[in-house]
């Protein structure tokens, strides 16, 4: 069995959590029967080897909102939501434990490059996962108890303990001691190739010559994207107009003007429908579901010669903006927030000086950093990152990334918004804030 790279042998009390889970998941395997002495390194006497007795819990016990469920173990060593994601299909996302230490990954929707804190399962299959916006309240959901089993749908979690778990859906299934996670590999049918799957948002297709081929919106085949790029690009293909604009296969691609291209960070765009494929030099950074800044988000105001990139969370919780100043260099790239509603930033605030001289230290009500510096909490006189100018501002969906030169922010639920250069930036929530 293909293990990831949490564990390449798992434990005996990691194997028994996933003969649970194969048992769950109606999947019987030889390695799971209670004859079997690989679990335990005994002589099969162990009693926790075979299955326990599992009582299915209420669903609606823990419906949250709109087909939407959650629950969380007792100990709060995780936390799973089923169907809140993007994903056309069931989906589950699941806040672990896991350890600080373990080696990094890179986050397909934000580019953020940390050691992995969820699992997450999807039409993709199973991974392991990042949530930047550090998981919510974990005492906001109800307790699933040891011995019982949530079942939503084709997606189930199995309460081993408070403090381990066992999950699995349609397209692959982790199992959680505690400690760490394990996620088998798929199995193939004996006598088939499974088709290569189509990638989503946030993938690397390949190159053409020197540039990333990207999976910016849709499920895709990485191989007919990379294909398209290539018949584009290549000088037998008629273009036409000041986009050289062309018709490759039912995709529209067009090249950006240099202004747009470095605003926006890709050299080539090809759409078909919902679905897109950007081109970009390896500098920038490899991301999904990124936003049209110069068409959708930007307002250069009255008196200004910065162009301002506006937008809100969904439940305009938060209001920010990207900055770029007109001489637009490497530092003249900022992102910030200020709380959408009245009680402003989240409690965890700290209080930091006024925003003049001799003014009261007090709660900060902005949070926000320069391209290549550290995020800080102020106070700031003016809204800066709140258009004055429009009565509403536009909402960045759910998934979405708003990218601007070289600083992008993503909303990573309705409520909070992560944004960042690759290294420095924030992460926020109506429960608590990050810096980096």
């Amino acid at each position: 069995m293909e293990l990831d790279e949490h564990a390449t042998t798992p434990p005996p009390r990691l194997a028994r959590l996933l003969c649970v889970l194969a048992v769950a998941a109606v999947a019987v395997t030889s390695g799971c029967g209670p004859d079997d002495d690989s679990a335990t390194g005994t002589d099969g006497g162990d009693p926790a080897a075979s299955s326990p007795a599992v009582t299915d819990a209420n669903p609606d016990d823990y419906l949250i909102r709109d087909g939407k469920h959650a629950f969380r173990l007792g100990t709060g060593t995780g936390k799973c939501s089923f169907n809140f994601g993007n994903d056309p299909g069931p989906n589950m996302f699941c806040n672990l434990a896991l350890p600080s230490t373990d080696p990094p990954i890179t986050d397909p929707v934000t580019g953020i490059v940390a050691p992995a804190n969820a699992v997450s399962i999807e039409t993709a299959g199973a991974r392991l996962a990042l949530d930047v916006s550090g998981g919510g309240d974990l005492t906001s959901v109800r307790v699933l108890p040891a011995g019982h089993r949530l079942v939503i749908g084709e997606l189930s979690c199995t309460a081993i303990s408070d403090t381990a778990l066992t999950c699995a859906g349609p397209t692959g299934s982790f199992a959680f001691d505690g400690t760490s996670a394990t996620i088998p590999a798929p199995t193939a049918g004996p006598t088939s190739t499974p088709a290569k799957p189509a990638q989503g948002p946030g993938t690397l297709c390949g190159k053409s010559g020197a540039d990333n081929v990207i999976v910016n919106r849709g499920q895709l085949d990485c191989d007919a994207a990379v294909a398209v790029v290539t018949t584009y690009r290549d000088p037998a293909t008629a273009k036409g107009g000041q986009s050289s604009h062309a018709t490759v296969d039912g995709w529209q691609c067009t090249t950006p003007t240099f202004a747009r291209s470095n605003t926006n960070g890709y050299t080539i765009s090809c759409t078909r429908g919902a679905d897109e494929i950007l081109v970009k030099d390896p500098t920038k950074p490899i991301l999904g579901n990124v936003v049209d800044a110069d068409y959708d988000y930007e307002i250069i105001p009255t008196g200004s010669s910065s162009h301002y990139y506006y937008f809100r969370t969904p439940a305009s919780t938060f209001r920010c903006a990207i900055v770029l100043s007109n001489l637009a260099t490497t530092r003249d790239t900022t992102a910030g927030c200020h709380g959408g509603a009245e009680s402003g930033l989240p409690a965890d605030t700290p209080v930091v000086p006024g925003n003049y001289s001799g003014a009261s230290p007090r709660k900060a009500n902005t949070i926000g950093f320069d391209a290549g510096s550290a995020a800080t909490f102020y106070n700031a006189g003016d809204p800066r990152y709140i258009d004055t100018e429009r009565p509403e501002t536009k909402p960045l969906a759910v998934g979405d990334t708003l990218f601007v030169q070289n600083v992008w922010c993503t909303v990573t639920d309705a409520e909070s918004v992560h944004c960042t250069d690759g290294t420095h930036g924030f992460a926020i929530s109506p429960q608590s804030s990050r810096l980096n």
